[in-house]
């Protein structure tokens, strides 16, 4: 398997949009310059209040992960702003810096949780709960 190189990636744009419309804001911040991002269908629960203040409701929508290094955070959240805005888009976008970027291995003989980019075990023979 092929390692992933993810040095210097620091920022996680998050975005929540209306269902179907996550696909063509990863093709706006692929043109700013993104190496990609993925997309989970999610439904968002909370006071009504709140969902109307954020611009999204309860029904379903797409939740899009940008992962994306600090040289070119500027270019590609633009693109994401300036793509909801013309496009009317419902929701929210916010940025996480990161410190580090784990991952997740799953398999028969237990789970274990790695730091992507030195490959260090964090934990072994812990309990994680992961969406699959």
């Amino acid at each position: 398997m092929e390692k992933c190189n993810i040095a210097g990636y620091d920022r996680l744009i998050i975005s929540i949009v209306s269902r179907n419309s996550g696909e063509k804001l990863v093709e706006a911040a692929r043109n700013a310059g993104a190496k990609g991002a993925t997309i989970v269908q999610c439904r968002c629960s909370s006071d009504n209040a709140l969902l109307q203040f954020l611009g999204i409701d309860e029904s379903d929508n797409d939740m899009v992960l940008i992962l994306v290094d600090s040289s070119s955070f500027d270019t590609i959240f633009s693109a994401v702003l300036n793509y909801s805005e013309e496009h009317r888009l419902s929701g929210f976008s916010v940025v996480q810096r990161l410190s580090s970027v784990m991952k997740c291995i799953v398999s028969e003989t237990g789970s274990r949780v790695e730091n992507i980019e030195t490959g260090a075990e964090i934990a072994s023979n812990a309990l994680i709960i992961s969406v699959l």
